[in-house]
């Protein structure tokens, strides 16, 4: 990709965004000279890889899940995107409470099941370690 198209890509997406928008309302919020002011600082670096200057654009699909679940015939499934969808894709690690850390804003922890196996797993070991398991009723 050359230096002069990416910073007329950037500039392309912009005006037809500031044409388009007050119409079709996609984006809630822009930082359109941000993205501009961007594209001039990348112009004289080296391409990082091949998609190096492609415009994006990132959706808050908060403010739009609810109409596109009025408008649509089949159930709408979110990540994040609020109660106006019919359902929400939970990692389940991260709905029982098997992974631990921070977690995304989204998600509800339904259970502590690291803290579960972290406990069978120090009595196991505690009763191995004192000759209590295994017991004659453990074995055939």
């Amino acid at each position: 990709m050359s230096g002069e198209v990416f910073p007329l890509s950037v500039e392309g997406a912009v005006e037809r965004i500031r044409a388009r928008n007050p119409v079709l309302n996609t984006f809630v919020s822009t930082r359109l000279g941000e993205a501009l002011a961007e594209a001039d600082r990348r112009r004289a670096e080296a391409p990082r890889g091949p998609l190096h200057g492609v415009p994006f654009s990132l959706k808050d699909s908060w403010d739009v899940a609810g109409q596109v679940t009025k408008e649509l015939a089949i159930p709408t499934i979110g990540i994040g995107a609020g109660p106006d969808c019919d359902a929400q894709v939970l990692v389940w690690q991260d709905a029982f409470g098997l992974r631990t850390g921070k977690m995304a804003k989204f998600v509800k922890q339904y259970a502590d099941v690291h803290g579960v196996l972290l406990d069978a797993a120090r009595a196991y070991a505690a009763e191995v370690k004192d000759g209590s398991f295994p017991g004659t009723e453990h074995t055939f």
